[in-house]
């Protein structure tokens, strides 16, 4: 850190004291926004550390652990936490675990045509009673 000299302003006082406690404020001032820069590059560095270990140094274990990394990784870097999440859950899920979300949305894709079907055809039920119902008043 360097010193500087801090001139005292043209309006001050010839007042000894107006000008010693003019100068210890902007001292002050000036000690105040160094520390703050200090406290921003301190963090700074550290946030770099620890992407830096998790882009190198973690394995995240588990689709908890994987959605977990995934996401503070895309937080970070300004994008979506949440697609990451997903992806990082996918990376760490197990064998078994892929294939029977795989098979359920096969089934549910094979199956919705069916439960259309039923649904109108409940409709079209629902119809021609409310229409019998109607006409026997």
């Amino acid at each position: 850190m360097t010193a500087t000299t801090v001139a005292p302003p043209a309006h001050a006082s010839e007042d000894p004291l107006a000008q010693a406690l003019e100068r210890l404020r902007d001292a002050l001032r000036e000690l105040v926004q160094s520390a703050i820069r200090y406290a921003v590059v301190k963090v700074a560095g550290r946030v770099g550390e620890v992407l830096a270990d998790l882009d190198v140094g973690v394995v995240p274990k588990g689709m908890l652990g994987g959605a977990i990394v995934e996401g503070v990784q895309a937080f970070a870097a300004g994008k979506s936490p949440v697609w990451a999440a997903a992806r990082g859950a996918w990376k760490g899920a197990e064998t078994k675990t892929k294939v029977l979300v795989v098979l359920t949305v096969v089934l549910l894709v094979l199956l919705l045509p069916v439960v259309l079907v039923l649904l109108l055809l409940a409709l079209l039920v629902a119809g021609i009673v409310a229409a019998i119902r109607a006409a026997t008043r």
